[in-house]
């Protein structure tokens, strides 16, 4: 059994085909698919949660990217911690640190990172974290936060940085980007 841990087809593009892509994933073999509820603002955390709703093979993460936690507002907040008990959720995510692109300020990125993390632990859910060109701060976020079970999403790293969060008993995901 395939399950596809980190799928973005909540969004608008996939309005008019979402239902023959996903008939798709399952002629691959592809059983089970977690989209993350976690690009723009919150109407993709709710996106994802109703589709998880209609259909027993997703689930949903939600949380607010690290490009855009500068926009974040308390109404934001709210949504992501009223969505992250859901029964439907499995984890929250995709949060982090980029400072490849910084659209976001770095310290607006480490702020919301911790906070999340903070969320997860309340809820007791996995984290799934988007790290790019990020490596130090994250582990020391993701340690000060004690975190034990998280997803290194879209990991850029090196082999050094792979092996410090393998010893954390994390998992690691090569995304297939370049750093």
């Amino acid at each position: 059994m395939l399950t596809d841990s980190h799928a973005h087809v909540d969004g608008a593009e996939f309005d008019a085909d979402r239902d023959a892509v996903l008939a798709r994933a399952r002629a691959a073999g592809v059983q089970r698919i977690v989209v993350i509820g976690a690009v723009a603002d919150p109407a993709s955390a709710e996106r994802a949660v109703a589709l998880a709703e209609r259909d027993p093979d997703i689930w949903a993460t939600v949380a607010t990217h690290p490009h855009d936690v500068a926009r974040m507002t308390p109404a934001w907040w709210e949504v992501h911690e009223r969505l992250a008990r859901h029964p439907r959720v499995v984890a929250v995510g995709e949060t982090g640190l980029d400072y490849y692109y910084d659209h976001s300020p770095r310290e607006a990125q480490r702020a919301a990172f911790a906070r999340f993390i903070e969320l997860a632990r309340a809820v007791g859910k996995p984290v799934v974290c988007h790290i790019r060109d990020a490596h130090d701060d994250a582990r020391a976020i993701l340690a000060a936060g004690a975190v034990t079970d998280c997803v290194i999403h879209c990991f850029t790293g090196t082999p050094d940085d792979a092996r410090a969060y393998a010893a954390r008993g994390y998992y690691v995901s090569f995304s297939g980007i370049g750093s």
